[in-house]
């Protein structure tokens, strides 16, 4: 596994798209493009309608905004090589979308009753949101070929004014280190400039 990090337009999803392509092109295997974003308004259906064409001549495309454990555990590795997961923070975007759905008005019981609480309810849908994210590391670590998670680095942001949006940010951030901590390489986008912050399992730079 290999973790992309960066901010809004750093470059991430460009630097892991490329990776992907040059490792599946060294291994002579397919290179397959899981988007997992979830059209909610035009915005953003002409947004994922412009990634559609600027990515199909180089990738197979999988729309999977959800039960990314299920597929990886399930889907044929010769049929899809390299995986560019694209991205993380969507993923969770709308794994806490689902969570908050409702029924006859009243919320979905489960782990995740009460994103929108503090105390007791929203350390209890913290950890049950951690415990998600990772079993998806766990199901992306044992994929046999390379797979690159796109993730927006969430820590250097001002304190979300929302529970919900705080609960993001901080759920995001354990997904994050996780990910960081099982993945061979890490990478963190900056102004287009990517930077190592771990190789081959090695960490780089001061305080490793």
């Amino acid at each position: 596994m290999h973790l992309v990090l960066g901010g809004a337009r750093s470059g991430k999803t460009g630097f892991a798209e490329e990776q992907a392509l040059a490792h599946a092109q060294l291994a002579g295997v397919p290179a397959t493009y899981v988007a997992t974003a979830v059209i909610t308004d035009g915005e953003m259906q002409r947004r994922i309608e412009q990634h559609r064409r600027s990515r199909s001549r180089r990738y197979q495309t999988v729309e999977r905004p959800r039960d990314l454990e299920d597929w990886l555990e399930s889907v044929d590795p010769g049929c899809h090589g390299v995986i560019v997961l694209d991205c993380l923070s969507t993923y969770l975007g709308t794994v806490m979308y689902d969570a908050e759905s409702t029924t006859d008005g009243n919320p979905v019981a489960g782990d995740h009753v009460g994103l929108h609480a503090e105390g007791e309810e929203r350390e209890g849908s913290e950890t049950s949101l951690r415990r998600q994210g990772a079993k998806l590391a766990c199901a992306i670590a044992a994929y046999p070929h390379p797979v690159f998670v796109v993730s927006n680095e969430v820590g250097s942001g001002i304190i979300p004014a929302y529970p919900s949006a705080r609960l993001f940010r901080d759920v995001l951030g354990a997904w994050n280190a996780e990910f960081a901590r099982v993945s061979e390489d890490v990478t963190l986008l900056v102004a287009g400039l990517p930077l190592a912050l771990k190789r081959a399992g090695i960490v780089s730079g001061i305080g490793r």
